[in-house]
Order: C-alpha cells, then structure tokens, then sequence
C-alpha cells in the first residue's frame, strides 16, 4: 500500500507547487493589479492609433488575450509592455496623483515578475532535458520489458492485465511469485542443457535491467538539482518587497515537494540497491 500511495503524493505535491509557481509569476494575482490593468488597457485602446508601440502592444494583446497572464512576461512581450506602461504613466498629469502612483507600482511589479518568470524559464529548461532522458528510457525499458517476457512465454497483455492494471497486491504478488518460478525454471533448464556456457546469455540480461535502473537513479539525481534550484529561485526573491509574500508561500510548497520527493526516491539509495541487486556466484 506504501508503495501505491507514495506516487500519488508525489504527484499531488507536484501538482500543488507548479500550480503556485504559475501564480506567483501573474502579476493578475497581486492585489490591485486586475483594476489597474483595466485603466491601462483602456489607455492602450485610446492611444493606439497615435503611438505605433502602443499598437504593437494592442496587437499583443488581441493575440494573447492577456499579456501579463496568458504569456511570460519576458523576451520582446515585455519590452512592449514596458514602454507601453511608461507611456501610460507620462500621461497622467498633476491631477491623477493617486493613479500615477498607483502605475508606478505595479510598474514596478510588472518588471520584477518579468525578471523573476526569466530566472523561473532558466530552471525550467533542465525540465527539458529530463524529459528527454525519461523518454529514451522508457523506449529502452520497453525493449528489455518485452525480452523479459518473451523469455518467460509471457504475452505484454497478460503483463499488462495482472501487474500493471492489476489494483488488488496479493494478486500482483502472485503473479510474480509465479513469474520468479518461470524464471528460475528457464535458469535450469539452460543450465542443463549447456552447462558450459548457459551463464553468459543470462548474464547480459541481468546487466541491462541494472543499468536500467542505474540510468534512472541518475535521473532522480538531475530531479533532485532542479528542485535545488528552485529552493535557490526562491531565495532570491523570499525578502523581495513587492513579491515576497508571494514567494514564501511558494517556499510551503517547495518544501512539501521536496520532503515527498526525498519520501518516494533517494538518488543515492536507489543507484546502491542497483549496484547489489545481484549475487556474486
């Protein structure tokens, strides 16, 4: 039961995190920012045919829907928006204290986001990577799957039926209590009928499954960096004035994701066991 319950946590952890992440990184989230945009906006509609850059950020918006939420707020987006929230700001004379003040801050706002979501991209491209790799891993897990089960005269439907989408443990541990029996079967059966060179064949397919394993127990080593990334992103900005607050409210879910990630993987326990996973005969 530990077992099944720990990835659900894990994702459920996840989950949480990135979904704060994507929060903290929308200005639409901050208080006041959604009625000041409104008055941007409307200025935006105003001057857009007097400003070209201000058309461009029109253009932006149409497309996007919503510049600070529905896009980074990075590369050539915020280089409009900037100028764009400049020039609102310029126009407002002696008389809209109160909104020049008000625009100046979320100005502000807007421009650490945007250096907070550019930090944030940096981490998130190792993301990319670690997809890569899970990806060749489960091609060649697949292939040494099915040579496994090939050798044993079992079909990938049957596999599939009374392990992976098997829901009751007992039947699980059955099926491959059974599966141990056809195995050690196979060993015999080859040892008496070479008993020369019968360890040779069975040697490669004991060393693929380990590496296997091993190659996986360095992925969760390049997991576990990101996450330490994403503790050192936080830092960066947890005593920030204007995103702080935001931020330490992401730290309460980094942290719950780092505790059940450590909680369902240790990298370096996992590629130990990968190590002795065999007896030396």
């Amino acid at each position: 039961m530990d077992k099944e319950i720990k990835p659900l946590v894990l994702f459920n952890s996840a989950k949480s995190f990135f979904s704060t992440l994507s929060e903290t990184a929308d200005p639409m989230k901050y208080p006041g920012y959604q009625d000041w945009y409104k008055k941007f906006y409307d200025y935006i509609e105003r001057e857009k045919d007097r400003e070209p850059a201000l058309n461009v950020l029109h253009d932006m918006v149409q497309i996007t829907g919503n510049l600070t939420s529905a896009a980074s707020i990075t590369g050539p987006i915020s280089q409009a928006l900037f100028l764009g929230i400049n020039s609102f700001i310029n126009s407002l004379g002696s008389k809209k204290k109160e909104l020049r003040d008000q625009s100046q801050k979320m100005f502000l706002l807007t421009a650490k986001l945007s250096q907070f979501d550019y930090d944030k991209d940096l981490v998130e491209q190792q993301w990319d990577l670690v997809t890569n790799e899970l990806e060749k891993l489960q091609i060649h897990y697949d292939t040494i799957l099915n040579q496994n089960l090939t050798l044993l005269k079992v079909s990938p439907g049957e596999y599939s039926r009374q392990f992976s989408k098997e829901t009751d443990a007992e039947l699980r541990y059955q099926f491959l209590t059974d599966l141990r029996k056809s195995a050690s079967a196979l060993v015999t059966n080859r040892k008496s009928a070479d008993i020369k060179n019968w360890k040779q064949p069975i040697y490669y397919e004991l060393m693929d499954v380990q590496s296997l394993k091993m190659r996986f127990g360095e992925l969760t080593f390049d997991i576990r960096g990101i996450i330490g990334r994403y503790q050192d992103l936080i830092k960066k900005y947890r005593n920030d004035p204007e995103i702080g607050t935001k931020i330490q409210g992401l730290e309460v879910k980094l942290n719950a994701l780092s505790d059940t990630f450590d909680g369902a993987f240790d990298p370096t326990e996992y590629i130990n066991s990968a190590t002795r996973m065999y007896l030396v005969n």
